[in-house]
């Protein structure tokens, strides 16, 4: 196979390269960073998608946008910048598919744009345009829908694995191994609290799955339009901390916060189970490598 990864050095992107290399496809990598290590069997092309035009897509069999700008907190004074990234650049992507006529494209959305909810989120569940990364992925979904063949926007819940910074679970981690206290948030009426209650997927899970499903799409597999991306089980954060603390040898500190919270991050996920049944890494065993893979990367 030959497919095409535009954010291809970042941190899915780079999980995602490694996986379809393993494979022995033939990847084509678009960003405009390099890639941080020494990826060999990856034909890296600089591009931007904001300035550069077209890129090239001949003879890809499938392509995925995982490029978004990194400033979806930073709004109004970032605002060019995240809709130029995650909606033009998405635009651009599907024009060029369109002309060289992909066989199938898959969009990295998020779980971030459904409205917030203490119950597992289906991918009928309301979304929201009220928050303005919410709002680009939105609409880079409906650019994708748009799309004459074979098109899928996956919405990623938490991803987290090795190499990750400044993310959810390594602040987790972090904070475990310093003896700091973990936040939790309850709600009203719980008898105990385990904090926001997330859906948490190991990125080489993440990346196994994105390639079964361009080697289903060129199998001729009709794709999702829109599919939840993560394990059936959820996690929370005192769990997440209590599995650090195991790889860490360390008891975690919590303390619960005054502040109510107002929702979860949980994925219902029966539409990807009954398309792509499989094993997901635990929580136990995923954030134990994460720690573990860091600390020999140090030594």
């Amino acid at each position: 196979m030959q497919i095409a990864i535009t954010g291809s050095s970042g941190f899915i992107g780079t999980h995602l390269v490694r996986e379809c290399t393993r494979r022995g496809w033939s990847v084509i990598g678009l960003d405009v960073a390099p890639p941080a290590g020494d990826e060999q069997d990856l034909q890296f092309r600089q591009w931007d998608c904001m300035t550069d035009p077209l890129p090239d897509l001949s003879g890809c069999d499938a392509t995925f946008i995982l490029s978004q700008s990194p400033h979806y907190r930073q709004f109004p004074e970032q605002a060019p910048h995240l809709w130029g990234v995650n909606v033009l650049g998405t635009a651009k992507v599907v024009e060029a598919a369109a002309a060289a006529d992909v066989g199938w494209l898959f969009l990295a959305s998020t779980g971030s744009v459904y409205v917030p909810s203490l119950e597992p989120l289906d991918e009928e569940a309301p979304t929201r345009r009220s928050d303005p990364y919410a709002a680009s992925k939105l609409a880079a979904e409906d650019l994708v829908a748009l799309y004459p063949g074979n098109a899928t926007s996956g919405r990623f819940f938490t991803v987290y694995g090795p190499g990750q910074e400044n993310r959810a679970i390594p602040s987790i981690i972090e904070r475990v191994r310093t003896e700091q206290p973990v936040s939790l948030s309850p709600v009203q009426g719980e008898n105990e609290t385990p904090g926001l209650r997330i859906s948490i997927a190991l990125a080489d899970d993440v990346a196994t799955r994105l390639a079964d499903m361009a080697e289903m799409a060129r199998e001729g597999t009709s794709m999702p339009d829109v599919l939840n991306i993560a394990p059936p089980t959820a996690a929370s954060i005192r769990s997440i901390a209590e599995a650090a603390g195991t790889a860490l040898g360390i008891e975690p500190v919590f303390e619960v916060t005054d502040s109510m919270r107002e929702g979860d991050f949980i994925a219902q996920t029966s539409r990807l189970e009954a398309f792509l049944p499989g094993q997901w890494t635990s929580e136990l065993d995923g954030v134990a490598r994460t720690i573990n893979e860091a600390a020999s990367s140090i030594s």
